[in-house]
């Protein structure tokens, strides 16, 4: 089964459900260059613990508030190659950090 998840995880129950179905090998796609913005994770960082550790975890490894970067900079300042390669790792580490801890929260009520 392939899941593809978009730039903005509102409505991780349906994904997180349909994962935790899932029989067999499971790929999760992420978003790429062409999904760049200001605010990507911005939301995530607000719903979900994972995704807020995530990003502060990024802030502390880069020596900067890159997270501040990534929710308010200017698109020209995001999309250099220096900032736009770990915006993408940071948001889909944020990602799967976050569908891993709502996938854990279903199983155990099961």
């Amino acid at each position: 089964m392939i899941f593809t998840i978009n730039s903005r995880l509102i409505n991780v129950q349906p994904f997180v459900r349909g994962l935790c179905s899932s029989t067999g090998k499971t790929a999760i796609m992420f978003p790429g260059i062409a999904n760049r913005s200001t605010g990507v994770g911005k939301e995530i960082f607000h719903e979900f613990k994972a995704a807020r550790e995530t990003f502060l975890e990024a802030d502390e490894v880069l020596g900067e508030k890159f997270s501040d970067l990534m929710f308010n900079g200017e698109p020209e300042i995001i999309n250099l190659n220096r900032n736009l390669q770990p915006a993408i790792l940071t948001h889909s580490i944020a990602i799967f950090r976050s569908t891993l801890d709502e996938v854990k929260k279903i199983t155990e009520k099961d």
